[in-house]
């Protein structure tokens, strides 16, 4: 079952399917971080887009095109915590100060957000972006340390399709507080 998620059969053989689940979710984590660094520009936020995004192709640039830093070298002294802040999808700034972050949750573990985050203060908004068919896996999760996290964190979450919603709306920082939402 998973080569044929990922693969077609081929004359007995299997062959990478490039219109496969995967390579669909992997542009559309790239689109979705994309549209977030638009939204905090039209913002005057000032964005870092995370390592292993930054090389993400997308309108025939990368992604750190659109990004106003490319490391947090003078933002976070200690080494260990930067590496790992530095792997948070996208961060929006202003005068140096984080005001929030964004994790977009395609398809690996909510937990990797949440662990990631919690390298920042409490105080910064932290949003997990997932796609609409992962909210109820989301919610249904029962286990006290995430949803204790989740809450004293500053977590909220939001679903692919408010992104767009948030993109259409002439106040911006209104509809993210009215489309975020907390764990059920």
């Amino acid at each position: 079952t998973v080569l044929e998620k990922y693969a077609t059969k081929s004359q007995g053989k299997w062959l990478y399917n490039p219109s496969s689940r995967v390579k669909k979710e992997f542009t559309k984590h790239t689109e979705i971080i994309y549209k977030l660094i638009g939204i905090g520009n039209n913002l005057k936020y000032q964005s870092f887009v995370g390592k292993r995004e930054q090389h993400e192709p997308i309108e025939s640039k990368q992604l750190s095109d659109f990004c106003d830093f490319t490391s947090l070298k003078n933002n976070i002294e200690n080494p260990i915590t930067r590496k790992r802040v530095e792997m948070i999808d996208l961060i929006w700034l202003k005068k140096n100060e984080y005001k929030m972050i964004f994790e977009v949750e395609n398809s690996t573990k909510f937990t990797s957000g949440i662990q990631r985050g919690s390298n920042l203060p409490n105080d910064v908004l932290k949003i997990m972006v997932i796609p609409e068919y992962r909210e109820k896996e989301l919610n249904r999760i029962s286990d006290p340390l995430f949803k204790d996290n989740f809450k004293s964190q500053n977590w909220k979450y939001i679903l692919y399709r408010d992104v767009d919603k948030i993109l259409e709306s002439n106040t911006i920082m209104e509809t993210i507080n009215l489309l975020s939402k907390n764990l059920s």
